[in-house]
This record gives C-alpha cells, sequence and structure tokens, in this order.
C-alpha cells in the first residue's frame, strides 16, 4: 500500500505544471480608448485549478505614460465576477499583476488551443519614441486539492512575444508661413519667422499634439502619429499696432468710395479687422482705436490663409457691386487620417489694419523705401545717413513743407534734428496717426548769426509709449523713430488740419492764417449734400457739428489756397 501512495503521488507532481504560456501582442492604436493599446495574453491552458498569477512586465521607456485606469478596467473585463485581481504600478518602468483567483473566464470551456486575453496594457507617447516590453516573471500558481499544496509553474515566452523597440509610427507634416511682401520680419525669401503653428489632433491629445516656431526661412515641421486627424492652424497675435497709421484707413476708404481701387490681395484682407468678410467702416474704427490706443473692439493682429486658397483669390474692383466682399477663407489646414508625408502646408501670413505693408520693418533695419515723403511743389531728397538715421535735405525757400513719418520699431528713442531758417517763421506740428497732437511756432530775425549744429530749438512730447524730440540743424532734417504708429508732420504755414477728436466727437480745426485773413469750411456727406458751411476767423476753432459716425468731405478755401479731402468720424 505504502508504495501504491508514494507512485500515486509522484505521478500528481509531475502532472503539476502544464505547458502554457505568455505573450505580448504587437501594438496598435485604439481609436476608440484614444490610446496605444499591448495585449497581453495566456495561451495554451487547460489546467482549470489555477490559484493564482504573478506576471511582472518592464518596459525601459519611462517617457511613455501607462493609463493605469483603462490597464486595471481591461482586466475586471476578463477575469470572473469577484475574483481578486490587483495591478502594482509603484516600480517605474514595471507593471506586476497578481491573484486572479480563479481562473480566467473565456466562455464555457478553456482548451489546450485557447488565447485569453487577460488584460491591456494601454499607453500614451509623443510621436517617434520608442520602448521594449519584456516578461521578467511569468509564474502561475497552481492548486491541488487532494494533495492540499500548490505549486508555481513558470510560463513559456515564446520567440516574437515580447516587444522589442517599438517606435511610435509617423509622418512628417510641415510647410512655410510665407509673406506677400518680400523679406517681411527679418525673414529670408519671404518666410515669416517665429509664428507659433499649433498642430492639434482631433481629440486634443497632448501627446500627438505639436507646437512648433518657423524659423529663419519661415519654415516649420512636426512628426505626428499615422493614422489620426489634424489640425494647422498658426498663430501670431501681438504688437497689433505695428504698421497701423491713418495712411491705411486713407487706402481702405479709398476703395470703399471708388477712388482707389486696392489691387493687393493681401492688402484688401487686411482690412477685414473683425473678420466678418466685409470691409466696412467698423473695420476703419477698430483700426483706429487701436491707432489711439483706445480699448475697443478685440481682433487678432495678424491672419494666416492657406496658401492653396491664396492663390486663387482675386480683389474686387471698387467699382463692382461687390466691392467691399472678403473673399471666405479658413484660417487652418486640415489633415484626415495621417497616412503619408505632408510637407506644403503653407500659409500666408498677413499684418491685419497695415494696408500698405509697413509692418514689414517692425524687426530689420530701416531703409529709406518706408518713408513717405511729400511736399508742395517741391520734391524732397531722402538720404539714408545710417542703420537708424536719415538726413532730409529741402531747399531753403520750399513753402507748405510736409514730411510723414511712418511707423518703425528700433531700439532708438526718436527725433528729428533741422536747422532753423532765417527770415522765416518755422512751424512745426507732431500728430499722432493723424490725429493733431501738438504745435511749435519760432522765428529767426533777418541777420542773425546762427552757428552749425548749434540747437535752436529742442522738440519733446510723450505720445503713449512713443516719444519725439527735435533739435534744428543747418538745412536738413534727420529723422530716428521708435516703438509703434508715429506721424510726424513738420511744416511751415500749413493751411488746415481736420481730424476728429476722440474724446469728444467734436471736430478740430487747426489754421494759421494771416492776420485779418479768414478761411471757409464746408463739409459734405457722400451724397453731396451741404451739412455745414462756415467762415473761421483766428488760429485754433472748435466746431460741434453733432454729425453721427461715417465718412464725410470737407472743403476749405482761403484768400489763396483751396483744400479737399476726406473726413472720418468715428
Amino acid at each position: 500500500m505504502f508504495i501504491l501512495s508514494q507512485i500515486m503521488i509522484t505521478t500528481l507532481h509531475a502532472q503539476t505544471c502544464p505547458t502554457f504560456g505568455f505573450c505580448l501582442e504587437e501594438p496598435y492604436y485604439d481609436e476608440l480608448e484614444g490610446f496605444y493599446a499591448v495585449e497581453v495574453k495566456l495561451l495554451n491552458f487547460d489546467f482549470l485549478n489555477a490559484a493564482g498569477i504573478n506576471l511582472r512586465i518592464d518596459y525601459t521607456n519611462n517617457d511613455i505614460e501607462i493609463n493605469q485606469g483603462k490597464t486595471e478596467e481591461s482586466l475586471l473585463s476578463t477575469v470572473k465576477e469577484g475574483c481578486n485581481a490587483t495591478f502594482n504600478f509603484e516600480t517605474e518602468g514595471t507593471i506586476i499583476l497578481g491573484g486572479i483567483q480563479p481562473p480566467l473566464d473565456d466562455g464555457p470551456e478553456l482548451t489546450s488551443e485557447s488565447e485569453v486575453i487577460i488584460y491591456i496594457i494601454y499607453f500614451s507617447s509623443t510621436t517617434g519614441e520608442c520602448v521594449d516590453f519584456i516578461f521578467v516573471e511569468t509564474d502561475l500558481y497552481v492548486s491541488f486539492p487532494l494533495l492540499n499544496d500548490w505549486e508555481a509553474c513558470a510560463g513559456d515566452v515564446e520567440s516574437g512575444c515580447e516587444i522589442d523597440d517599438y517606435c511610435i509610427p509617423g509622418f512628417m507634416v510641415g510647410g512655410t508661413i510665407e509673406s506677400p511682401i518680400l523679406d517681411c520680419d527679418d525673414s529670408e525669401d519671404g518666410g515669416i519667422i517665429g509664428i507659433a503653428v499649433e498642430i492639434e489632433e482631433s481629440t486634443n491629445n497632448p501627446f500627438f499634439n505639436c507646437t512648433e516656431e518657423t524659423d529663419t526661412y519661415g519654415d516649420y515641421e512636426c512628426l505626428l502619429a499615422e493614422g489620426l486627424d489634424y489640425r494647422i492652424t498658426p498663430v501670431h497675435d501681438f504688437n497689433r499696432t505695428c504698421g497701423l497709421s491713418s495712411l491705411d484707413i486713407d487706402i481702405y476708404m479709398d476703395h470703399l468710395l471708388g477712388s482707389a481701387c486696392i489691387e493687393d490681395v493681401w492688402a484688401f484682407l487686411s482690412g477685414d479687422v473683425d473678420q466678418n468678410e466685409i470691409l466696412n467702416v467698423n473695420d476703419l474704427v477698430d483700426i483706429q482705436e487701436a491707432i489711439l490706443e483706445i480699448d475697443g473692439a478685440d481682433w487678432a493682429s495678424w491672419t494666416f490663409v492657406p496658401s492653396a486658397a491664396y492663390n486663387g483669390m482675386s480683389v474686387p474692383s471698387c467699382l463692382s457691386m461687390n466691392y467691399n466682399v472678403i473673399p471666405s477663407y479658413n484660417p487652418y489646414i486640415d489633415i484626415e487620417d495621417l497616412d503619408d508625408d505632408y510637407t506644403n502646408m503653407d500659409f500666408v501670413g498677413i499684418k491685419m489694419g497695415d494696408a500698405n505693408g509697413t509692418c514689414t520693418v517692425c524687426s530689420q533695419s530701416l531703409t529709406g523705401d518706408n518713408i513717405a515723403v511729400r511736399s508742395t511743389p517741391q520734391v524732397i531728397e531722402l538720404t539714408r545717413v545710417d542703420k537708424q538715421e536719415y538726413s532730409l535735405s529741402f531747399p531753403t525757400d520750399v513753402l507748405g513743407l510736409e514730411v510723414l513719418m511712418m511707423a518703425f520699431t528700433c531700439d532708438v528713442e526718436p527725433r528729428i534734428k533741422y536747422n532753423a531758417l532765417q527770415n522765416r517763421n518755422n512751424f512745426i506740428t507732431l500728430y499722432r496717426n493723424g490725429i493733431y497732437y501738438i504745435s511749435y511756432a519760432s522765428s529767426i530775425d533777418k541777420g542773425e548769426n546762427i552757428m552749425q549744429d548749434q540747437p535752436f530749438l529742442v522738440l519733446e512730447g510723450s505720445l503713449g509709449e512713443s516719444k519725439v524730440s527735435g533739435t534744428r540743424v543747418q538745412n536738413e532734417i534727420v529723422v530716428e523713430n521708435n516703438l509703434s504708429s508715429i506721424e510726424l508732420r513738420i511744416k511751415s504755414k500749413p493751411v488746415a488740419e481736420i481730424y476728429p477728436n476722440p474724446t469728444n466727437g467734436r471736430i478740430n480745426i487747426v489754421l494759421d492764417l494771416d492776420i485779418g485773413e479768414t478761411a471757409n469750411i464746408s463739409i459734405y456727406n457722400l451724397q453731396g449734400t451741404k451739412l455745414f458751411d462756415r467762415s473761421i476767423f483766428g488760429k485754433v476753432s472748435a466746431l460741434d457739428l453733432r454729425l453721427q459716425p461715417g465718412i464725410y468731405y470737407y472743403l476749405i478755401k482761403s484768400k489763396d489756397q483751396a483744400r479737399s479731402s476726406k473726413l472720418i468720424l468715428f
């Protein structure tokens, strides 16, 4: 009897460790869950007296992120109700599973051909990251009721059942943010430097999103996970006043009035600051408020048009029925089910409100072409002195001198340097973007000796963030400028200047008349109806016209001069 019992025990122990194994399936992206997934399988197991599993898997890249909640949830769906199954994620780079009791629930019967998914490892990672998943412990605990004992059996791991250097697959997406004006913002070949390009995956999973700034050539690129949907959106929303001035408003207004049509697509699109696809007075009000630094509507300083859409656009004639209709476009590009490289996702960047393109000098050296110089009746020569200085020479007998200096950004304080002209009254009038700011007047008696480079008049006025100062030097004006949105008009004997006063809604009329001289001012609406007519005496007058915001014409006549121009009320 003793011999038979010994044989029975030996036979039972010989059968305690059945043949079984574990396997990790190739990772895949689970679109429903929004994670990459690795299935952990138990193979060829038909021994039903399993007391538990001790399974340890190491992963070699701690930059990936295991989603513990989803992983545990997948385990609970594969075991019988009431079982005890626990994970341990405390050790970095390790997943430990223990205590599945009783056996896995894989239907009515487990056979030697069964493949049971124990659980699924869900993880996130950025595109291009690589990782290994390796089995370290594969113990299955089997109990034997007759012997009142259990045995720890190691499962097999066949070749190909571990993950070796799996890299998140992806494709390259990129392009160029182009400027319609060459050499914009210190870039090369028409590209715009420093534009943030945001590429967002459709579920906004941060592991699949990418933000990249354009380089010196205006280029950007991102490696993105395959098979997903993305939206590419360039963003550049600061320094709103860059390039803005009353000249831009004049350009838009001329188009609206049909007096001078805008020809460039970028200039036309730049006027639609409220992005409602209509160019109208409301846009001009928003631009003027930005110029004057008045709190108003919030609008983005830049817009970006996909190049494919931009190349098919045209500007409607200012004499046509749809003269103010902005071409429709989306400021982004969508990619669905990324399955290849996309390296031509190009955009055209447009500075809003900048109809004449002067914002192109905001980050680079000034050039003479960016300064508008006007005089009556003679042309004044502008000569570049160095990087930030310009010498403006003019004949001593010029009357009606007007120099218009547009907005620049340089790391210097703006200055006007010029010499007094003998035997002349000298008038200096400063405007902030077309709005009268302050005037200076002085004179020199005939024969007075003026030494070369001796300061005659020093001007300094604070214009918000900008400053203007001047020192007269012999027969020239040297101009330097700083920060945003300044217009300087240096005149001798202006006839009149009319600008709306944004603080009280009245119109300020600044006149320089001889003693006893009068001037007549008339204001008309766009239909030609005269709304106001009055004779004015003296230097400065203020008129309360009680006109609604809109576009008007004014006509000023004096003894020997007449002037007509547009008047915009906001």
